[in-house]
């Protein structure tokens, strides 16, 4: 609901990081638009999106990937099978993506 601040709230700590529903409504935009480059891609273009760096100024690409995981393995996200595994040319259908990020419940 807009305006209770429920936008901005933890709901979730991974890998360090506190995330809000405002950090899983990028992650299913960058799902949606990046899913052909697989996982790897997505988190990618999600920590470049997020500009999230270690101390020395690397991208933490395995730890936003961490995120990603831990998110489908809880069930917000769910990414289809790598097309490339069988070695096919890739997809071009869109992965499911489970509800907004708004109204999520803590996990």
């Amino acid at each position: 609901m807009k305006g209770t601040g429920s936008e901005t709230s933890v709901r979730w700590f991974i890998r360090g990081r506190h995330l809000t529903p405002g950090d899983m409504a990028v992650a299913v935009q960058m799902v949606r638009t990046f899913f052909p480059q697989g996982r790897s891609g997505i988190a990618h273009e999600l920590v470049q999106h997020r500009q999230w760096r270690t101390a020395h100024g690397q991208l933490k690409i395995r730890a936003t990937l961490a995120i990603l995981v831990a998110w489908e393995q809880r069930g917000y996200l769910h990414f289809k099978s790598s097309p490339m595994r069988s070695g096919k040319a890739p997809r071009s259908t869109a992965p499911v993506v489970v509800p907004e990020a708004t109204g999520l419940p803590s996990r």
